[in-house]
């Protein structure tokens, strides 16, 4: 039901936007247009309104529905009473696993950048408009494709911030009574220490301890993977690597890279 709606979709934006509504002549490529038609589409201009546009369109809005079906998904689980174990050695209470679905939007976040680069790089290549003046948009696409695609994860902040508490508390109460009683035991004045003392397991039970209560102190608040993100980011910057190279000489290129490398 939700494909065919949003294929319904599709076709009814471009339609209204193409075929119903008026455009301005001067804001189209002229391929769009049959020669002395006053405004008529070609051929061309009925297949790209027809297919590839609302094609485009459909690939988008599906993008999004599975978005909003994912982050309504994590939301609605995020409410639920968690066990969560503050302890767990993935410094997330166990629920670092769903941080790994943001590389699968790697693929989308490429496909968007090729989009932007394909409707910029004509002004470039043609119209002699430098590159550095579309950097303000390309920060701004990539800080939307980051927070586009990691907010899903963000729902459970408010779990791992409640388990963080609750560990620290709980956890840290257990190393201060354990601590004290290892301090008794051996730390006493008039202490007698022997070679019986490398039998006993009381130094390694507290290495153990101390371990497990500076992993919960570690803990992340965001569930948020590095290597995900990274991911992420060079996926999506990665189309712009050949619009780089077609809009500045290699000799500049060249000269930039060994300014930086030497």
């Amino acid at each position: 039901t939700a494909a065919v709606l949003l294929v319904a979709c599709g076709y009814v934006i471009v339609s209204a936007f193409v075929y119903v509504g008026p455009f301005d002549v001067l804001d189209i490529p002229a391929w769009h247009l049959a020669k002395g038609s006053g405004g008529e589409l070609s051929w061309a201009g009925h297949w790209h309104a027809a297919v590839s546009l609302p094609c485009l369109l459909i690939a988008f809005l599906r993008l999004l529905w599975r978005w909003c079906v994912w982050t309504g998904l994590l939301w609605r689980i995020s409410r639920l009473p968690l066990a969560l174990v503050s302890g767990h050695p993935d410094r997330a209470a166990g629920l670092r696993f769903v941080s790994y679905s943001v590389r699968a939007y790697a693929m989308h976040g490429f496909l968007l950048g090729v989009v932007l680069v394909g409707s910029i790089a004509n002004p470039i290549l043609y119209d002699g408009v430098r590159l550095d003046a579309y950097a303000h948009l390309f920060l701004g696409f990539m800080i939307f494709v980051l927070m586009f695609f990691v907010s899903p994860v963000l729902a459970f902040t408010g779990n791992l911030l409640k388990a963080w508490r609750k560990g620290v508390f709980a956890y840290g109460a257990l190393a201060d009574r354990v601590g004290r009683e290892f301090e008794l035991e051996w730390l006493a004045r008039g202490r007698n220490v022997d070679d019986s003392a490398l039998d006993r397991q009381d130094f390694s039970a507290m290495a153990d301890l101390y371990s497990t209560v500076a992993t919960v102190y570690a803990m992340r608040p965001v569930l948020i993977d590095i290597g995900s993100v990274l991911l992420l980011i060079v996926a999506s910057t990665l189309p712009f690597v050949p619009l780089v190279f077609l809009a500045l000489p290699i000799d500049a290129v060249l000269a930039k890279l060994s300014d930086v490398l030497l």
